[in-house]
Order: C-alpha cells, then sequence, then structure tokens
C-alpha cells in the first residue's frame, strides 16, 4: 500500500512537472522595427517584386494639366528590390526607359529615381502608396528633354496588379 501510494504521488508530481514546464513559451525572436528605408522600398516592392499599371482605374495627367491617360493606357512598372534595385516598364511611351536600376533619394525617402537618359530619368519622383494605389508626381525639367512638349509636370495613379 505503501509503495503504491509513493507511485501515485511520484506520478503526479512527474504529470504536474510535465503540465508546468511542457506548456512554458518558447523563447520568441526579438522583434526588429523595420527601417524607414525598408517601409518604403516594400510599399514599392511589396517585399520582392511589384507591378503597377493604368488598366483598372489608373490615371495620367500631362504638363498641360489635361487627362492623358488614353497615351498610357497599358503603362505598366515593375519595381524590384531581390538582388538589386531594379525597374521594367512597358508602354511607357519616350518619357520612362523600357528597364534599368532605381534607388530611393537618400535625404527624402518617398522619392525614387529611375536611372537612365529617358525625359523621367535622374529626377526624383515623389511617390506615395495606399492600399494598391502608387500614386508618382514628378516634373520633367527642360534640361531632360529638347521636346517642349514633354516638359511639365506629371501625375500618375498607378494600380496594383
Amino acid at each position: 500500500m505503501k509503495n503504491s501510494k509513493l507511485f501515485i504521488n511520484l506520478i503526479n508530481i512527474l504529470f504536474c512537472s510535465l503540465l508546468i514546464f511542457g506548456c512554458s513559451e518558447e523563447p520568441t525572436d526579438p522583434i526588429v522595427e523595420k527601417s524607414l528605408e525598408q517601409k518604403a522600398i516594400e510599399s514599392l516592392t511589396s517585399g520582392s517584386s511589384q507591378t503597377w499599371k493604368i488598366e483598372g482605374g489608373g490615371m495620367v495627367t500631362g504638363p498641360t494639366g489635361l487627362n492623358i491617360t488614353n497615351e498610357f493606357s497599358e503603362f505598366q512598372l515593375t519595381i524590384a528590390s531581390l538582388n538589386s534595385k531594379t525597374y521594367s516598364t512597358k508602354s511607357g511611351n519616350i518619357l520612362f526607359e523600357i528597364n534599368g536600376i532605381w534607388e530611393l533619394n537618400s535625404n527624402i525617402l518617398d522619392r525614387i529615381v529611375l536611372k537612365g537618359k529617358s525625359p523621367a530619368s535622374e529626377i526624383p519622383i515623389r511617390f506615395n502608396t495606399s492600399g494598391n494605389i502608387l500614386t508618382l508626381n514628378f516634373t520633367v525639367p527642360h534640361q531632360n528633354t529638347s521636346d517642349v512638349m514633354l516638359r511639365g509636370d506629371y501625375y500618375f495613379k498607378l494600380i496594383k496588379n
């Protein structure tokens, strides 16, 4: 009888120990806060690569303030940040390069600079993302093009693909 009580007590102690130590929380990795630059890159690339397009509710206004969406109706901008920061465009007319590299403005993280020789290259392009919408605001200066009609302010509203 004494042995069976001792055995039952040992089983209870063992069971309680398993409950206490078995249910303890696993150590969690510390939460690393993303930098403002990382957040800006993720907003453009969704963490790797993201295509933005006019189709589906986007629009474009040009230097005269007129809606020129019809001239960019098939426009797409794909921005990637995997191994390097690259971009490609489809139907960018003569305003954008077909592809190239991009960078964030080092001083103002809501500005992207597309590298190249097209009118929209090498200038700070203000961007904003909100849900499935990316807006781009920029000014093509006179030194970027000899075509007077291309100079001026642009506004692009793009939809996440």
